[in-house]
């Protein structure tokens, strides 16, 4: 993610899930470090990736996380855009195979 789509994501995840930008300032000894942390955690997920993992949460079509998961959400949506991606890649396995 470039430096301004990783501002837009914050954004989106923070206007959206506006008590996660609480919690951060709230219970992070430096809030800048652990966005750091996040955006290293992310490295290699593109923008759109982690936003159709937003997205999905929105709309309902995956459940969000809980409140005592927010420590974790770095990973979880790294973890969902690596299943979503292996799943991409065995449906486009299986379509070649046909």
């Amino acid at each position: 993610m470039s430096d301004a789509e990783w501002k837009q994501f914050l954004e989106d995840l923070f206007t959206s899930f506006p008590g996660m930008m609480d919690y951060v300032a709230s219970k992070s000894v430096n809030k800048e470090e652990t966005l750091r942390k996040w955006r290293k955690t992310l490295e290699g997920v593109s923008f759109e990736e982690a936003s159709a993992v937003l997205d999905d949460w929105l709309m309902g079509r995956r459940e969000a996380p809980k409140a005592y998961e927010r420590d974790y959400i770095a990973i979880t949506i790294r973890s969902l855009v690596a299943g979503a991606r292996t799943r991409r890649a065995t449906e486009e396995r299986l379509r070649e195979a046909e």
